[in-house]
C-alpha cells in the first residue's frame, strides 16, 4: 500500500497525524508531494520493490543548502514506515522555525540515509516534448510549477500526462 499526502508547512500538527494514521493503517510507503507533480508509478514502484522491509527508506527529490547534508524536497517525499517511526518517535526535535522539509530533514539527518530521486522542473508548457523518452521513462518526479503569471501549471501538467499516458507510463 502507499499513502498519498499533500499537507502544507502551517499545518505540520495535521502532518505528523496524517504519518500516524499511516503507520496505524500499515503502510508501506507514503509519498508526499505538492499540488503541481506528477509522479511516474512505474519508476517509483520499480525502486520501492527493492527496499529492504526493516530498513529506513526515506528518498525524494534532493536539496542541498551550504554546510548541510542532502535532504527531500517537500514537493516530492517518500518515507516507508521504518523511516516515518523514526520520525515519529523524534519529532520534538522538530524546528518550527524552518519550512518543514528542512526540519525534516534535519530530524533524519545522520539517523536515516537519504536516498535522491530522479526529479524534473518544468517551468513552461513544452518542455516536456523535447526531452528524451528514455529520460521521461526513468524520471520518477515532475514538478510542474510554472514561471509564468498568471501560473500555468495544469497546461504543463496536461503535457506531461500526455507524454506519460503515450507512453504507457501509469502516473499519479
Amino acid at each position: 500500500d502507499i499513502g498519498v499526502t499533500g499537507v502544507q508547512t502551517c499545518a505540520l500538527p495535521i502532518l505528523y497525524a496524517a504519518f500516524q494514521y499511516c503507520i496505524n493503517e500499515e503502510y508501506d510507503f507514503v509519498v508526499r508531494t505538492t499540488l503541481s507533480s506528477i509522479i511516474n508509478l512505474n519508476a517509483l514502484i520499480r525502486i520501492l520493490e527493492r527496499v529492504e522491509e526493516n530498513y529506513e527508506f526515506y528518498a525524494g527529490r534532493e536539496l542541498k543548502l551550504p554546510g548541510a547534508s542532502s535532504f527531500s524536497s517537500g514537493a516530492f517525499t517518500v518515507y516507508n514506515k521504518s523511516a516515518l517511526q523514526y520520525l515519529l518517535d523524534n519529532r520534538d526535535k522538530h524546528q518550527y522555525g524552518l519550512l518543514d522539509d528542512v526540519a525534516i530533514g534535519r530530524i533524519l539527518q545522520g539517523e536515516v540515509p537519504f536516498h535522491p530521486l530522479k526529479s524534473l522542473d518544468l517551468l513552461e508548457t513544452g518542455q516536456i516534448s523535447v526531452i528524451p523518452k528514455s529520460v521521461v521513462q526513468e524520471t520518477i518526479h515532475f514538478r510542474c510549477k510554472s514561471a509564468a503569471l498568471p501560473r500555468k501549471d495544469i497546461e504543463i501538467m496536461s503535457e506531461v500526462t500526455e507524454i506519460l499516458l503515450g507512453a504507457g507510463i501509469q502516473y499519479a
